[in-house]
């Protein structure tokens, strides 16, 4: 199923599958965090010791995720199991959001802290577990986890976006593209605009400084051209329309349309008058955009530094 297909079923839900396929879309986002990569499976066939440890635990409190353990109530809920007080959980939870970089902490670092202390001992005295395999077992629970309500919220957003991509998709890809200052990502979004269907025009001075719905396209802003500030590009805005590059200057003051802008422009094409020239930049714009790869990288942490 394609994602148009699978965003249509989800759409035209009934409310009750509609409130079935967000839980789903927060499990997984969920999944996607530290805490339930380190954890995976708690079923007993994976488990490295005894697993009565994991029947007895974790077996009741993964019931609804099918024994994974991915957020922090489910933890919570295991510690009031092996009779944590509720303060006890809360530590144990606020070390997990002050842990978003690493998988887990480091054993040294949760010997430093007594409700890890408590929760190891109480694996070894209850539950017939080496010292070692305690710890093993205990580090899995110490990575970033997401509370049920943060994985909600972000699977409403996401529906959100979906239902506008579908029936706002000018609209949404215009949005997106503006609140987007990352230029590789930015790029990325054009290459999956163009793969919905969506079609661009080229920045121009007569179009807007920001992206804009215009002829049931997408004119792309003058302001996401390299070289040009805000200020330059609203001010080209102001003051349109123009019919030549000799108007844009007569139009607009020399600090905001100096030669660095002025040379932005023109290698953008947007200085470009002759209607047949504009056409065959959209054309060559939009044929790039078909042809186009999408980079996953960008999406990455490290594509944000």
């Amino acid at each position: 199923m394609t994602v148009d297909e699978s965003s249509q079923v989800a759409l035209e839900a009934p409310p009750d599958v509609t409130a079935v396929l967000t839980a789903a879309a927060a499990e997984g986002a969920a999944l996607e965090q530290p805490g339930a990569a380190e954890r995976g499976s708690v079923t007993p066939a994976q488990a490295r010791f005894d697993p009565r440890v994991l029947d007895e635990i974790a077996t009741d409190v993964t019931r609804d995720t099918y024994g994974t353990i991915i957020y922090q109530e489910q933890i919570a809920a295991m510690l009031r199991k092996m009779g944590f007080s509720w303060y006890e959980a809360d530590v144990w939870n606020k070390s997990l959001k002050d842990n978003t970089k690493t998988l887990a902490l480091a054993v040294d670092e949760m010997q430093g802290k007594p409700v890890f202390r408590k929760f190891a001992q109480r694996l070894v005295d209850d539950y017939d577990v080496s010292w070692d395999d305690a710890w093993i077992y205990t580090r899995r629970f110490t990575s970033y986890s997401f509370n049920k309500a943060h994985a909600v919220g972000y699977a409403m957003t996401a529906y959100w976006q979906m239902w506008l991509r579908v029936y706002y998709p000018l609209e949404f890809w215009s949005a997106t593209l503006d609140s987007e200052a990352f230029e590789p990502r930015r790029r990325a979004y054009m290459v999956a605009a163009s793969r919905d269907g969506v079609i661009f025009l080229p920045p121009h001075v007569n179009g807007t400084s920001l992206f804009s719905v215009e002829d049931n396209a997408i004119r792309i802003g003058t302001s996401s051209l390299k070289n040009i500030g805000e200020k330059s590009a609203e001010a080209i805005q102001a003051n349109r329309p123009y019919v030549s590059v000799d108007d844009l200057h007569g139009r607009v003051s020399r600090r905001q349309a100096n030669a660095r802008v002025v040379d932005a422009l023109a290698r953008a094409g947007a200085l470009e008058f002759d209607r047949d020239a504009q056409i065959a930049q959209a054309i060559a714009l939009n044929k790039e955009l078909r042809e186009a790869k999408i980079n996953f990288n960008v999406y990455s942490r490290e594509g944000l530094e």
